[in-house]
Order: C-alpha cells, then sequence, then structure tokens
C-alpha cells in the first residue's frame, strides 16, 4: 500500500524541466496552437486583466497567420545553445524550422519563477 501511495504521489508531481527543454514546450504550445498557454508561459502573465490577454491571443494567432503565408508556418523549435546572464537569466537559442526549409535562430530568455521557468520579455 505505501509503495502505491508513493507511486501515485510521484505521478501527480510536475515534471520539472531544463530551461532550454522548457522554451522548447512553449515553443511547442506556438506551433499546436495554443496560444492563451504560450502567453501565460511569459513572465508576468498570471497579472494581465482578461481583455489584454484576449488582445494578446489575437495578435499572436494574427502573427503565426502571417509566417505561415511567409516562409509556410513554424515547423520545429530546437534547443541548440543555453547560456547564464550575469543576472542569472538563462538565455537559450532556439532554431527555427519554417515550412519552407529555412532556418533562422532566436534567443529566448527564461527566468526562474517560483518552481517553473518562464520566458521573459
Amino acid at each position: 500500500m505505501l509503495l502505491l501511495t508513493g507511486l501515485f504521489w510521484a505521478c501527480q508531481k510536475q515534471q520539472v524541466f531544463t530551461p532550454a527543454q522548457q522554451a522548447e514546450v512553449y515553443y511547442n504550445m506556438l506551433i499546436n496552437g495554443q496560444y492563451e498557454e504560450f502567453i501565460r508561459g511569459t513572465y508576468g502573465c498570471e497579472s494581465l486583466p482578461q481583455d489584454y490577454l484576449s488582445q494578446r491571443v489575437d495578435l499572436l494567432a494574427q502573427h503565426v497567420k502571417v509566417e505561415q503565408s511567409r516562409r509556410g508556418g513554424y515547423v520545429r523549435f530546437t534547443a541548440v545553445r543555453e547560456e547564464v546572464l550575469a543576472d542569472s537569466t538563462h538565455l537559450v537559442y532556439l532554431d527555427v524550422a519554417f515550412g519552407d526549409s529555412t532556418h533562422e535562430c532566436m534567443a529566448c530568455p527564461m527566468l526562474r519563477h517560483g518552481d517553473r521557468w518562464v520566458m521573459r520579455n
């Protein structure tokens, strides 16, 4: 019985990611159209008024639509490098793959906020 209780508790714990892994999780949300969840992965988002959050979701959806028409949309985000800055920000470099087979590299600053990593604006 004790073993089963321990297994249940272990399964209930939130999975812990490195900053690079968490950045990939957030950007996969973007690919999958989970725009509000993506925005909720940004530092300070918990205090956003619902109207403003809705506007940000709409703007993000428009941005994704533009990228779809320009370069075939986002296909994959892969963390390729990470550096720790003096202020403890982790700068995660992501390789962005587009539907037209082009790539670009972008930097995603990540901050530790409580027990999770969040994107910094």
